[in-house]
C-alpha cells in the first residue's frame, strides 16, 4: 500500500498537476505506522518518526523493502535521504526511484527511455486501441521515436494526435506546441534552480 509522492498525474487526455501525499519525513513515517498499525499507532503522542527508524534497524514485520517513488517531490530530498540512511540497516532495504539525474543513491541504476523496438510496439498497440484500422508503417514507427525519444507517456501523445479515423497524420513537433505537456514536465526542473540560475536563465 501506499500513498501519492508524484506531483504529476500523466492521464490519456493530458497531464495534471497533483498535490503530494506525501512530503516530509515525518509523513513518510506517518504512513508507515499506518500500514503496519503498531500498538498506539493512532493515539495522541505517538511518535511514528521514532517508530520508524526503530524499524529500519529491526523491525517486528520481518524483513522490510521501502519504496520511495518519485522521490524528487519530497521537501528536501537529500535530507530526507540522509535521515533514512542513518537508521537503515540490513537486512531491510530502500528503493528509490527519482527524475532527477543529480540525485545519487548507493547502488545507482540509469533507466533511460524504450528501444526502438518496444516503441515500435507500444506504437501500434496504441494506434489500434485508438481504433486506427490501416497499418502502421516503419517510417510512422520512425518519427515517433526521433520526436519521443522513447518517452512512453510522449509516445502516447504523439499516436493520439496522428491518428485521424482509418488514417495517420504525419508527426510534427507536437509535443513542441502542447504547452500543458512542457510546463508540467519542465515546471518542476525551474522551481529546482537557485536563485542566481533562475536569473541566468531568465536573462538568457
Amino acid at each position: 500500500g501506499g500513498r501519492r509522492a508524484r506531483d504529476i498525474d500523466l492521464l490519456p487526455q493530458g497531464p495534471k498537476l497533483v498535490k503530494p501525499a506525501v512530503l516530509t519525513t515525518k509523513d513518510i513515517a506517518r504512513e508507515v505506522s499506518a500500514l503496519f498499525q503498531p500498538k498506539g499507532w493512532d493515539q495522541k503522542g505517538f511518535d511514528a518518526e521514532k517508530y520508524l527508524s526503530e524499524s529500519l534497524g529491526r523491525s517486528e514485520e520481518g524483513p522490510l523493502l521501502l519504496v520511495f517513488d518519485n522521490f524528487e517531490t519530497v521537501q528536501r530530498p537529500i535530507d530526507v535521504f540522509n535521515w533514512l540512511d542513518t537508521y537503515i540497516r540490513p537486512p531491510n532495504k530502500i528503493l528509490i526511484t527519482t527524475r532527477h539525474r543529480d540525485f545519487r543513491g548507493d547502488y545507482a541504476v540509469q533507466v533511460g527511455g524504450m528501444t526502438e523496438v518496444q516503441c515500435d510496439q507500444l506504437v501500434r498497440t496504441t494506434a489500434i486501441s485508438l481504433g486506427l484500422r490501416a497499418p502502421v508503417t516503419s517510417d510512422f514507427c520512425k518519427d515517433v521515436y526521433r520526436e519521443s525519444e522513447g518517452h512512453p507517456y510522449v509516445v502516447k501523445v504523439l499516436v493520439g494526435e496522428a491518428v485521424d479515423g482509418s488514417r495517420l497524420r504525419k508527426i510534427e513537433r507536437i509535443v513542441a506546441g502542447r504547452d500543458d505537456l512542457l510546463d508540467a514536465l519542465f515546471e518542476r526542473t525551474y522551481t529546482r534552480l537557485s536563485p542566481a540560475a533562475k536569473r541566468v536563465f531568465l536573462t538568457l
